[in-house]
């Protein structure tokens, strides 16, 4: 199980610059003004001379992340989260 969990990347990818993020940043943005704010500050970032991801990433990887199947985990632990760890 990956604990090391990120809300947003940036990357090369292609000769170009990407920007993902897993939070849902569009839907009712009138009624969610944490997720407009942060919308907004992402996109002034993007447009910034400060936008320089570092990080290049294959363009089929970021396909993967959005198509490739992953077998189900069971999350389901008797004791405690240590039994989650693969021996």
């Amino acid at each position: 199980m990956n604990r090391k969990l990120g809300m947003m990347f940036e990357a090369k990818v292609n000769g170009g610059k990407l920007v993902v993020s897993s939070a849902d940043l569009t839907r009712n943005p009138e009624e969610r003004i944490v997720a407009r704010q942060l919308l907004e500050s992402v996109l002034r970032y993007m447009n910034s001379d400060y936008f320089r991801p570092r990080h290049e990433v294959d363009a089929a990887r970021v396909l993967d992340i959005f198509t490739k199947q992953e077998p189900p985990i069971s999350a389901f632990t008797v004791q405690n989260p240590m039994d989650l760890i693969p021996k």
